[in-house]
């Protein structure tokens, strides 16, 4: 999925609009179920901070997608981080959108590993139940969209060849062209991305991952 990522303040509104339905793309191996919801995903984990506003529109509707929980994963994280994925919860879980259809949330840009690009799973589900303890009911409600965020290559060298990202040795990586701002004046201060992601609400696609906290 091709992306765009502009500066913006303040998720007030849906900047880029856009009514055609997002591709779906593999789910991946490393999906767990029953994630946090909060809009800081980072815990301790060491990298460049990138936060980034969703808008989500329904396609049925061609209005903002309210209350849909919007799910962020990676595959292998910032810095190329190693440990059990299917346990580890730093860069991982989601936060409903607002009235408006948007959600802000903070993570660290994702390391890359062999013949793949730097990216960020997404899964955006409606209906969706919480647990007393701050986390989603996967199975609940319905899964309308799978999909992936991918950077454009240009902020993926920069990244790359700072700490603790140029440790990692598994090879070249490509990527497809977006565009991204600082968070301040470099790229020390982290990253903010804008992207909306069209969605058809009438849609349940199977989550194909069995792994859950």
């Amino acid at each position: 999925m091709c992306v765009s990522f502009y500066l913006t303040a303040l998720i007030a509104e849906t900047l880029q609009f856009t009514c055609i339905t997002a591709p779906e793309v593999t789910e991946g191996p490393y999906y767990i179920g029953n994630e946090y919801v909060r809009n800081d995903l980072r815990e301790d984990q060491p990298g460049v901070t990138l936060i980034l506003d969703i808008g989500v529109i329904d396609t049925t509707t061609c209005q903002p997608f309210q209350n849909a929980f919007v799910d962020l994963w990676a595959g292998f994280y910032g810095g190329y981080q190693g440990g059990n994925v299917h346990k580890d919860t730093w860069l991982r879980g989601g936060e409903f959108t607002n009235n408006r259809g948007m959600v802000e949330i903070t993570t660290i840009f994702p390391g890359f590993y062999v013949n793949r690009t730097a990216h960020v799973h997404v899964m955006v589900h409606k209906g969706s139940e919480t647990r007393p303890n701050g986390t989603i009911i996967s199975s609940s409600g319905a899964t309308t969209h799978i999909g992936q965020f991918f950077f454009d290559e240009s902020w993926n060298d920069q990244v790359y060849a700072t700490h603790p990202y140029n440790t990692n040795t598994q090879g070249p990586h490509g990527g497809r062209p977006t565009s991204m701002q600082y968070l301040g004046k470099s790229l020390e201060d982290g990253l903010l991305g804008y992207i909306t992601v069209a969605v058809d609400g009438s849609k349940n696609y199977t989550i194909q991952g069995k792994n859950a906290l």
